[in-house]
């Protein structure tokens, strides 16, 4: 959550509490709570005023936003974006593993392996047609040298 959209969040809440809201309380609740989506924190001032007559504060809507992420259905995006970057090399043996189940080419894979993109398609029906004429002298060189 950025600084409009703090001051949008507690302009919501001072509609209903009538609180005084200056620069320096901005500041501060986005220092707070800035690392949570916007919507979030908007649905849980709007819970928290639905079901209690206390003095909101940032950790009720802290509390109330975090709750709703880890119970809401996405919450494995949510866990996965706290992980620890992965090793590369576990990485790379999944992705072969993938490559390999899914029956890749041998090009698609080294291209998977490597990151270096395979020449396009075209390209590759061009050289297997140049391929198959060239095999396809051959014999007819070796007959006319008998």
């Amino acid at each position: 959550m950025n600084l409009s959209e703090t001051s949008a969040l507690l302009a919501l809440i001072a509609s209903v509490d009538n609180r005084r809201v200056e620069d320096a309380t901005v500041l501060a609740w986005c220092d707070i709570l800035g690392d949570l989506p916007y919507s979030d924190c908007q649905r849980a001032v709007r819970q928290h005023f639905a079901g209690s007559t206390d003095y909101l504060m940032p950790a009720h809507i802290r509390e109330a936003a975090i709750r709703h992420r880890n119970n809401s259905p996405g919450r494995a995006f949510a866990v996965l974006e706290l992980m620890p970057p992965a090793d590369p090399e576990r990485v790379q043996r999944g992705l072969e593993e993938c490559a390999a189940a899914l029956s890749m080419s041998r090009v698609k894979r080294a291209a998977v392996k490597t990151g270096v993109q395979p020449y396009d398609r075209s390209e590759a029906i061009r050289q297997r047609a140049i391929e198959r004429a060239q095999q396809e002298r051959r014999p007819a060189r070796l007959e006319h040298a008998s």
